[in-house]
Order: structure tokens, then sequence, then C-alpha cells
């Protein structure tokens, strides 16, 4: 459970899965992930703002001004709603690092090592292959 407690509002409990959550764009609004679902809520609104089916973690990226919800691809949301969507081939995708001209993830395979992708924070198209 998480108790949101803005000011000046009646507090709010959420429910949610892990990995947790995050802050978000907008300062009034937190992002979670709960039962493979992510979203973006208006905490002092009581009202979830954004929702993204699939996703099962959560990482802020503050370089870019986004939330980034990941799962079988990676969905980006910014102030303005959803900038953009990779569905990607994978599995089991997370948000490793974030520099400035992309963020690298890793995949579930059956190798002993999670190969890693880049994709462009700017539209989400796949970059050259990122090295460890």
């Amino acid at each position: 459970m998480l108790r949101l407690s803005p000011p000046d509002a009646v507090p709010w409990d959420v429910a949610i899965g892990e990995p947790g959550w995050t802050r978000a764009p907008i300062a009034t609004w937190i992002g979670f992930v709960s039962e493979s679902t992510g979203y973006l809520a208006d905490v002092v609104g009581r009202r979830v703002v954004h929702e993204v089916p699939g996703a099962i973690r959560i990482a802020e990226d503050e370089l870019h001004d986004l939330v980034l919800f990941a799962g079988d691809g990676l969905t980006a949301v910014g102030p303005d709603g959803i900038v953009w969507v990779n569905p990607g081939p994978w599995v089991d995708l997370k948000v490793e690092r974030i520099g400035p001209d992309a963020i690298v993830c890793s995949v579930l395979t059956q190798q002993p090592v999670r190969p890693e992708i880049r994709i462009d924070p700017r539209d989400g198209s796949l970059l050259g292959s990122a090295r460890r």
C-alpha cells in the first residue's frame, strides 16, 4: 500500500505491485505499476491520468522528462501524455541506464547474460547495440 498525502487534500491509499513507484514529470503526479498495468495518477485530483497496459516495471527518466513503463515493450509518458511507444519483440524489458542519447535496456533470454538494446529517448526508435 502506498499512502498519497497531498497538501490540503484527503490522503489516498493505492495498492501497488513491484517494483514500486516513481516521481512523474508533473509535481502533483506519481507513477506506479499494479497488476501488470502502469499508471500515472494525479495525487491532488485523485484520478488516473494515464494508463499503460502490460507494464511490469517503471523508471523515471529525469534527463528527458519522461516516465518509462517497461514490459514486452517500452512506453514513454511525458507531461502531455504518451510521447512514444516501442512495442518491441522482447520479453521482460528492464531499463538499465539512461543517458542523454540513449535509454539502455536489457531483455530476458535463455542466455546467461541479458543482452542490451538501445532506444532513442526522442522517438523510441531502436539504436545500434549496446555493450556492457
